[in-house]
């Protein structure tokens, strides 16, 4: 039988259409993979970037940690410092104390060897400073200008010594001060 010309028309359409829907159904179902493929990237993408934002903040706090760090450090080379000099303060202040004391206990060697020279004619342990002004005061009166001479220099000698004694001394407590105070303060950074 012979078909009409419309029919095979139609026939050959409907097997090209077979055909494309054949084919559609075939890309259909690769895109269909793709897209299952796709959603799984995607998910794995969000995965990355969640991981990436902790990362980042992660770095952000180590940073932050490190600068605390840097300051904390510098504090510590400042207080450091201020040890080392506190320590070469208190070795300056021994050094001055030190030399303080050899003058102080100098000063008494000399003392003892002029009340020694002046054997019976000593009368430092006898009278005070008050008492010798007044003795002299009265050789004055009496007219030996001699003796009058010898008890101005011993009493100037007198006077001299006991304020150099009562300097030394007054350095002496100032140093001993600050070298308490500087050991105090290197104790403090030393804990």
């Amino acid at each position: 039988m012979i078909r009409p010309p419309d029919s095979t028309k139609y026939a050959k359409a409907l097997e090209a259409i077979k055909k494309e829907k054949k084919e559609y159904k075939a890309q259909e179902k690769n895109l269909k993979a793709e897209l299952e493929g796709l959603k799984s990237h995607k998910h794995a993408a969000r995965g990355f970037k969640d991981d990436l934002d902790k990362c980042r903040t992660g770095i952000a706090t180590i940073h932050e940690k490190v600068e605390g760090l840097k300051e904390e450090v510098e504090e510590k080379k400042n207080e450091a410092q201020k040890a080392i000099d506190d320590l070469s303060e208190i070795d300056h202040l021994q050094g001055e104390l030190d030399e303080q004391v050899n003058k102080v206990e100098t000063m008494k060697a000399v003392a003892d060897k002029q009340r020694e020279l002046l054997g019976d004619d000593d009368l430092s342990e006898k009278v005070d400073y008050d008492q010798m002004k007044e003795m002299l005061s009265n050789l004055k009166a009496e007219g030996s200008n001699e003796a009058k001479q010898k008890l101005q220099d011993k009493l100037d000698e007198m006077r001299s010594t006991e304020e150099s004694l009562a300097k030394l001394r007054r350095k002496t407590n100032e140093i001993t001060g600050k070298k308490g105070k500087l050991e105090a303060e290197k104790e403090a950074h030393e804990k």
